[in-house]
């Protein structure tokens, strides 16, 4: 499908005539639940001006597709509604989201490229994803990378958007087993206001999903040989951010050890905690303890340059770094 624009002010609601679905706990685990807006390499759309509500899974799905535009729409989903993300491009080439708010039971956006049967038969990263002037708010990420990835994901720009009330803010996640075609890299995220959000900033590299998430395989901290199943972060840039009533940690990076992660850049960042912190877990990954005010945690990185880089209302160290090949901070 190529040049198709659906405009309107209207919405989509999935949910009219079935109720609360999600407090059913065989709904919630059963049969698989389908997509609101499914595009399959589709070429040259534009949805604009759309409301979307009640999907029963990812709302808004761009499959394998390139130049989709999506402005000025709206994704309202449950809070308690299980997978419902809102906008999830999957091994797309330049996709424009600007000016969405999206308000969901899941992750607000989450950029992939499959899994590791379909990354490594048809090698498509998403490239080129621009997400501008949205706001992203109570959804478990704001802009995630991950974890289907093993196609791999580069040229992410997130600008001048809003977060509130999100578990985790910029969150990349992934894990061995997602194979060598899943290199994440040169990802950006600048001028940006978050405001209630755990942890803003996380890339976890143990990730705990699959069948397989728990074992050891997974979870083991110490260094494994590289091989092709062995995935690779290659450079986040975040510039001019500022994080308000935060609560379990202000940022926290953790690399494997056979493949640390090549290089975080943070510069003029503002980062404060509320003080009546709740306590929880960073990331979902075995083996850490819940934090509350946990100020910046790294580990298995090549390079972290923190320039203006500003933490209040922690409890402890300000910053917990190990593993760094190059650690260069100003003030």
């Amino acid at each position: 499908m190529a040049d198709v624009n659906i405009i309107g002010q209207g919405a989509v609601d999935a949910n009219a005539q079935n109720g609360d679905w999600w407090v059913d706990a065989k709904t919630r685990r059963g049969a698989w639940r389908p997509r609101m807006l499914f595009l399959c390499r589709c070429r040259n759309v534009r949805v604009q001006g759309v409301t979307f509500r009640n999907s029963y899974s990812w709302t808004i799905h761009p499959y394998f597709s390139e130049h989709i535009q999506f402005l000025d729409v709206s994704v309202l989903n449950h809070a308690m509604s299980p997978n419902t993300d809102g906008i999830n491009p999957e091994s797309c080439k330049d996709v424009k989201i600007i000016g969405a708010k999206i308000s969901v039971g899941d992750d607000c956006i989450a950029i992939k490229s499959g899994k590791r049967f379909m990354g490594e038969k048809l090698k498509t990263p998403s490239s080129g994803i621009l997400v501008r002037n949205c706001l992203l708010e109570r959804g478990h990420g704001g802009t995630v990378i991950g974890s289907e990835v093993s196609g791999g994901v580069n040229d992410v720009q997130v600008r001048q958007g809003l977060l509130t009330d999100t578990d985790r803010g910029l969150r990349i996640k992934t894990r061995r087993g997602r194979g060598s075609a899943c290199f994440l890299d040169n990802i950006q995220f600048e001028n940006v206001r978050m405001d209630g959000v755990l942890t803003p900033f996380v890339i976890n590299m143990f990730y705990f999903c699959d069948p397989d998430g728990h074992s050891d395989y997974v979870r083991d901290k110490s260094a494994r040989p590289v091989s092709e199943d062995t995935p690779h972060i290659g450079k986040l840039v975040c510039r001019n951010i500022t994080c308000t009533n935060c609560s379990i940690a202000g940022a926290f990076f953790y690399g494997l050890p056979e493949m640390p992660i090549d290089c975080v850049e943070m510069e003029n960042i503002f980062i404060s905690f509320r003080p009546h912190a709740q306590e929880g877990y960073p990331a979902m990954m075995d083996d850490i303890e819940m934090k509350k005010k946990m100020g910046l945690f790294a580990r298995n990185l090549k390079k972290l340059s923190l320039k203006q880089v500003k933490i209040e209302g922690f409890e402890g160290q300000s910053i917990l770094a190990d593993g760094i090949g190059q650690f260069i901070k100003e003030e």
